[in-house]
């Protein structure tokens, strides 16, 4: 699901020159949070609720809304029901790849390769928080690269510390990078955030954090590429 705290990122990468190339592959059919009805903010909201059924709430209505900061609007441009639904009213045309959303006009199960009908067929593919709920991600990934046609883009979203579980994986970005450029992608946009949102340079430093990643296939590798770890090379390289 599209987050109203993520909104800054998505306005980033949907602003990249060329980035959106039809046909369009979605990797689950995302959601956008609609906003709540105005004056409300279901985050107190869930508070008082919490707190009438503990039979404490009396006192604290001022404390709490002292406390919890205003839920935030989702800016123009996003209110629309899902990713898809955005992307055809800019004009692009939408595939979406989900094996249980019945919404999806693809249900593949991506732990399996995908048909060679598939491959090269894709500008675009945009994974927002899909990678870490299958189990295979070494297949996964080689799918994704393998639909995408050169000169396309791979927006890869993805949990890189924390996230207890979240998903199956938790993946060390490192990993993500070395195995894209490896299969011929170049890293065009890079950022880091907790899950929240907010910012930040070093994800060792947040107990939940996301990659947001944005790839450009420059070449075809005949060979899937799997990434070794590269801190063992030098560990038990000889000294010198």
């Amino acid at each position: 699901m599209i987050l109203r705290t993520h909104t800054r990122y998505y306005e980033e990468i949907l602003g990249i020159p060329g980035l959106l190339q039809d046909p369009i592959l979605t990797f689950g059919h995302q959601s956008i949070d609609q906003d709540a009805p105005p004056g409300s903010n279901p985050p107190l909201q869930r508070l008082r609720r919490f707190l009438v059924e503990k039979g404490k709430l009396r006192r604290v209505g001022n404390l709490v809304r002292s406390i919890v900061r205003p839920y935030p609007r989702m800016p123009v441009g996003f209110h629309y029901s899902s990713l898809s639904e955005l992307l055809r009213a800019r004009g692009n045309s939408v595939v979406s790849l989900d094996l249980f959303d019945e919404r999806a006009e693809l249900r593949y199960d991506m732990n399996q390769p995908v048909p060679e009908s598939e491959y090269k067929k894709y500008g675009t593919l945009i994974d927002i928080g899909c990678l870490e709920h299958l189990f295979d991600t070494a297949q996964v990934l080689e799918n994704c690269i393998r639909m995408i046609r050169c000169g396309g883009h791979y927006v890869l979203v993805t949990s890189i510390n924390g996230d207890f579980g979240h998903g199956l994986h938790v993946f060390n970005p490192q990993g993500l990078i070395d195995c894209l450029v490896g299969n011929g992608f170049k890293i065009i946009y890079l950022k880091y955030s907790t899950v929240s949102g907010k910012p930040i340079s070093d994800p060792s430093t947040s107990p939940d954090a996301l990659i947001w990643m944005v790839c450009r296939k420059e070449q075809d590798v005949p060979a899937f590429f799997c990434p070794q770890q590269k801190i063992w090379s030098t560990y038990y390289a000889p000294a010198m």
